[in-house]
């Protein structure tokens, strides 16, 4: 994905106000650069039947938006998401 580069967000931040790339093409300096350029970051689609390495979906919620520091995540499951970090 071209707009996920760093030339890819400045050209984004033209015509956007935030970035809603796919969740596994997430990563902290991914955001750090959305963030660095004023774009929000929300990714994509959290439900209950694709974890990955998760145990829980709440759990995966909680990595994003507190460990990654995305803005916002859709969710096919807003019952579980998490007010508060998970302490593990």
């Amino acid at each position: 994905m071209q707009l996920l580069t760093a030339g890819g967000l400045t050209e984004a931040k033209q015509f956007a106000s935030g970035i809603g790339p796919p969740k596994a093409l997430l990563d902290h300096n991914l955001v750090k650069q959305a963030h660095a350029l004023g774009l929000s970051v929300t990714p994509y689609t959290f439900r209950l039947t694709d974890t990955g390495r998760f145990k829980t979906l709440r759990e995966e919620m909680s990595y994003y938006l507190y460990d990654l520091g995305v803005d916002a995540l859709f969710t096919d499951n807003p019952d579980l998401f998490p007010r508060a970090k998970i302490n593990e």
